[in-house]
């Protein structure tokens, strides 16, 4: 199987919405090796086709790699050729360095996805939230914020992006530091549990 093949799968084929940027985001936290095989493995999951000219490749993703072979299906494909998790992870690594995985807009936008992604976490557990991705400077942001009396400000920096946590800030100014997105759920849960007992 050409490697070009396999690649453009590896792109595309996951199966998974916003699968590149989530990838490219994995990667920048330097997950330990495990941890990053079974973010790969959940996220190639199911079967996947390709057309290259006349020729039809497919993709099955099953618990021992990723299964790739001509035709309309991998999935009891014989003759499929098996890369391992493992594989998969390396030359995603590869072509990450390469800058041949993601598109430049894709890299770019990491940080706001996971803003973005974050907000929706915490909007479905009915604990309000917004994300700023404006170019304004980040005092005048937080600055701003404090003055319309937000409880919590949540900056995701660059630091933040590889250890996978969010800063914290109070309205009056205080910094709570970094803490993983589950930590910081736990403390609203916490505080609007306990605010709902005192009323």
């Amino acid at each position: 199987m050409p490697q070009e093949y396999i690649d453009q799968f590896l792109r595309v084929g996951s199966n998974t919405d916003n699968a590149r940027t989530r990838i490219a985001i994995e990667y920048s936290k330097q997950l330990p090796r495990e941890a990053m095989l079974s973010f790969i493995q959940k996220t190639y999951h199911g079967g996947y086709g390709l057309k290259f000219g006349d020729t039809k490749v497919s993709a099955w993703y099953a618990e021992d790699g990723m299964h790739i072979t001509y035709g309309d299906s991998a999935r009891y494909a014989r003759n499929a050729q098996i890369l391992s998790w493992e594989d998969v992870a390396n030359r995603i690594g590869q072509l990450l360095e390469e800058g041949q995985f993601a598109t430049n807009v894709e890299l770019a936008e990491m940080r706001s996805f996971e803003q973005k992604e974050l907000a929706e976490k915490l909007n479905a557990l009915n604990i309000h939230a917004e994300t700023d991705c404006r170019s304004e400077k980040l005092g005048y942001k937080i600055r701003e914020a404090q003055m319309q009396k937000i409880p919590y400000m949540l900056v995701i920096g660059d630091r933040d992006m590889e250890n996978g946590t969010v800063s914290v800030r109070t309205r009056k100014g205080e910094d709570l530091g970094a803490m993983t997105p589950d930590e910081f759920i736990a403390k609203c849960l916490m505080e609007i549990a306990t605010k709902s007992k005192e009323v």
